[in-house]
């Protein structure tokens, strides 16, 4: 691969992160769904919106904290508030055979890769209606 991937490149590296991670979640019974623009993109697109270039998935709060607790994978690593040089509220799963340079919101450089940001939902935020579509988008998204 040339140094900058097109849109179709992210995107086929980022379905083979969500597939591993829906691997894992499978194997350890953890809840996820599509959301933000990845939910649109899946219902409205039947994929990633065109221009889109990371994938988004929600969990619920205990879930969310044993995948970041027992994530392993030598291909993708788990970016969260556990790590020194983090500051978000969400975490990120990152390939580290890619390499992203962007600004933070203080000016510093962040490095990472192509990444899945992962959002830890309360039962107050995790709607009746977000559960529902939930099977019918990864179905979308597999076709």
């Amino acid at each position: 691969m040339s140094d900058n991937l097109s849109i179709q490149e992210i995107h086929n590296e980022e379905l083979m992160m969500l597939d591993s991670i829906v691997a894992f979640c499978s194997s350890h019974n953890l809840k996820y769904w599509l959301v933000g623009g990845t939910l649109l993109g899946a219902v409205r697109h039947k994929g990633f919106i065109p221009w889109d270039d990371d994938v988004d998935i929600g969990m619920p709060r205990q879930d969310y904290e044993e995948f970041i607790n027992s994530w392993t994978n030598s291909k993708y690593k788990v970016l969260s508030a556990a790590n020194v040089d983090y500051h978000l509220p969400y975490a990120k799963i990152v390939d580290t055979k890619t390499k992203i340079v962007s600004k933070s919101r203080a000016s510093k450089e962040i490095e990472t890769g192509l990444f899945i940001d992962i959002f830890h939902m309360t039962d107050m935020e995790i709607s009746s209606q977000l559960l529902l579509g939930y099977n019918e988008v990864l179905v979308s998204l597999q076709d």
